[in-house]
């Protein structure tokens, strides 16, 4: 008769306890879980606001990086928007090389070019501005500049620079889906 209690206690009455428990914890980390949801509901016109301003940026972004579907097009790219800065600038390019692919993230790389040439200062100056402020985002982690002439120049005359810069840019390849996304359909006038 005194073990019939304690046997009813440790095998029906402690388990339905524990059992009990944790049905609580699951309903109390449920009802949190729908709360969160419910508040992500609220707001779901500021997140609506908030991915129309992220797409925005992102088409910026983009339009200020070289996007090719491979990483030697993005070479290219940044070999030909470099020599056509410097042919506006007036300076003589004696020779573009380009350097390894330099990965950043999953898709982003940083495609480098190395410049030499020539000019004066003026055309070095308009050269760094262009790059600068042009409509690509791109850095120049290396420049060297030296002046040609040797002692003594003219007052008058401008004197001759050399330069050796590496020019980097910045490609995010371009996935078929992400290139006829981003492009805005051509219309044909009739």
């Amino acid at each position: 008769m005194l073990a019939a209690p304690i046997l009813v206690f440790q095998f029906a009455v402690k388990p339905y306890a524990a059992h009990l428990s944790r049905r609580t914890d699951d309903l109390a980390t449920q009802q949190g879980l729908l709360s969160r949801e419910l508040q992500v509901l609220r707001q779901r016109s500021v997140y609506g606001a908030h991915h129309g301003q992220a797409l925005r940026l992102l088409k910026e972004t983009e339009s200020q990086l070289f996007l090719f579907p491979d990483e030697v097009t993005a070479s290219a790219a940044l070999t030909h928007h470099v020599t056509e800065l410097a042919r506006h600038a007036v300076v003589q390019v004696h020779q573009v090389q380009t350097l390894p692919v330099v990965s950043l993230s999953e898709e982003l790389v940083a495609v480098e070019v190395e410049m030499r040439g020539e000019s004066d200062f003026e055309g070095v100056l308009t050269l760094l501005h262009g790059l600068e402020f042009g409509d690509k985002l791109i850095t120049i982690p290396v420049i060297r500049v030296e002046s040609v002439t040797q002692g003594e120049s003219d007052s008058g005359a401008p004197s001759v620079l050399t330069f050796t810069a590496t020019i980097r840019g910045f490609s995010l390849p371009q996935a078929p889906e992400r290139s006829t996304r981003s492009r805005p359909a051509s219309h044909s006038g009739g």
